[in-house]
């Protein structure tokens, strides 16, 4: 019988209760299964990957501008049509950006737009979508998944006018990761202007 490596144990442990995970043992689980996007079709799915499993490049496409679409409606009405009319020269942030469904609309509509991300490989799938759509205003973002507050190091303090936040699918359930999150948003985003949960709204 073959014998499983480690990291493959620590999964099974982690779905099926066999022993406790502490907190930095459940980070560092994350992000090598998140790693994992750049071989496994099952994990690049959870990511959004365009044209992989669910996501024909029609559907990843209807995806990302539903969600804008409605992301701006809220930025219409709690920021103001000042505000929207002058995107194009704003910066956005995408937390968990994913294979891009949501950057690419975004990218459309502000001057610069940061993917922030745990997966290397994510990352890069979203900066070929970038590509794809003759995009070259995104900025791709890293941080490992036991130090995610190392964002703040790669973007500068009160660069970001607007930060959409969602509730996102997670395989783990990162508290530490989604707080340091909002920590983050706090110190990264322009005096004066918050970020819109649409999640929150519904």
């Amino acid at each position: 019988m073959k014998q499983m490596s480690p990291f493959t144990s620590k999964i099974k442990n982690l779905f099926t209760g066999i022993k406790s995970t502490d907190s930095a043992d459940l980070e560092s689980c994350a992000g090598q299964y998140w790693q994992l996007s750049g071989w496994d079709e099952r994990i690049q799915d959870q990511a959004h990957w365009c044209d992989v499993m669910r996501w024909p490049r029609e559907r990843w496409i209807e995806y990302g501008d539903f969600y804008v679409a409605y992301v701006m409606r809220l930025l219409k009405h709690f920021a103001g049509m000042a505000f929207v009319n002058d995107l194009g020269r704003k910066t956005t942030l995408e937390w968990g950006c994913g294979g891009g469904a949501n950057i690419r609309c975004l990218g459309k509509a502000f001057s610069h737009v940061y993917g922030v991300d745990i997966s290397e490989e994510t990352l890069n799938e979203c900066g070929r979508q970038m590509e794809k759509c003759g995009l070259s205003n995104f900025s791709k973002v890293k941080f490992p998944a036991q130090s995610p507050e190392r964002v703040l190091k790669k973007i500068p303090a009160e660069s970001v006018d607007f930060y959409p936040v969602d509730c996102r699918f997670s395989t783990f359930s990162l508290k530490s990761v989604h707080s340091a999150g909002s920590a983050c948003y706090g110190k990264i985003v322009e005096k004066g202007w918050s970020g819109v949960d649409p999640d929150s709204i519904l």
